[in-house]
């Protein structure tokens, strides 16, 4: 019997799941269709970096601190073994070994904000480097591309369904938004270097932005069915992917250039501010 509580829970899921979507398909298209498109750096810059700060400290006080409880209850209170620490960094570790060891340098180069600079650069490159430059943006690249944001996707929003409270879906909600459309608006751009029709990019930023509320969905049936291990392992795993997302790609491509650190440093702390203010807030 589904409870008055439940079904509000479920539909503010739902509801955060269709602004996620429609946000991913919207910050997809725009680079593909406007040809008017101009990218306004600074202000991506500091976008960011707030995000980076919301989903860096939802990482940390949040799926990481809930996934310890979990796992902790799983086992009766008497484990001694940080097993949510150690989860979290293996899932870090992973994504690290296959997003920036095994996939080619170009495609670490050109995923999520890494983007931009490629674009600065473009401005200013002679015909012939542009011409040499743009021979790796092959539909290869953009399927390898797709496949491991898709993955960050789905785990994303697998931390958001699996929440057991309106208060932690909406902090998780935060941090996946803050971040769907830049990862959006980068894999457009990069869909606009290759070979591939409007039509199959259009495609894919489709199949790209269904990816978390899929992720989602699943979270949702994985809650219901009250399993404290299942519950606290993806949770911990959530959080690895946190952190991946946050330190390692959008800060470490942010904070590669010496341009607007400081006003990039402010909106990072601003960002994280928020969440700490937030569950200060919702504190019971």
């Amino acid at each position: 019997m589904v409870t008055s509580g439940n079904a509000y829970l479920d539909f503010l899921k739902v509801f955060f799941l269709m602004v996620i979507l429609i946000v991913g398909i919207v910050a997809g298209i725009i680079p593909i269709t406007s040809k008017s498109f101009k990218e306004s750096s600074k202000l991506k810059s500091i976008a960011n970096a707030y995000g980076a700060g919301i989903f860096f400290t939802a990482g940390v006080l949040h799926l990481l601190h809930e996934a310890d409880e979990k796992l902790d209850e799983w086992c009766g209170g008497h484990c001694s073994y940080p097993m949510a620490s150690v989860i979290t960094v293996g899932s870090y570790l992973a994504f690290f070994f296959l997003i920036k060891v095994v996939s080619p340098k170009k495609l670490q180069e050109t995923s999520f904000e890494g983007l931009e600079s490629e674009i600065e650069m473009e401005t200013i490159t002679p015909e012939a480097t542009k011409t040499e430059v743009c021979k790796y943006y092959n539909k290869c690249s953009a399927y390898c591309l797709m496949a491991a944001l898709i993955v960050h996707s789905i785990i994303a929003g697998t931390a958001l369904g699996i929440q057991a409270t309106p208060t932690t879906v909406l902090h998780v909600f935060l941090g996946v938004v803050s971040h769907k459309w830049a990862a959006s608006l980068a894999l457009g751009v990069f869909f606009t270097k290759t070979s591939l029709t409007l039509r199959k990019s259009l495609f894919l930023i489709v199949v790209f932005s269904v990816s978390t509320p899929v992720g989602v969905v699943f979270g949702m049936l994985i809650e219901s069915q009250g399993n404290l291990l299942i519950n606290g392992v993806v949770l911990a795993i959530s959080a690895g992917t946190f952190f991946f997302i946050s330190m390692s790609e959008v800060l470490e491509e942010e904070f590669r250039s010496q341009k607007d650190k400081y006003s990039k440093f402010l909106f990072l702390f601003m960002g994280s501010l928020t969440l700490a203010l937030i569950l200060l807030i919702s504190h019971d």
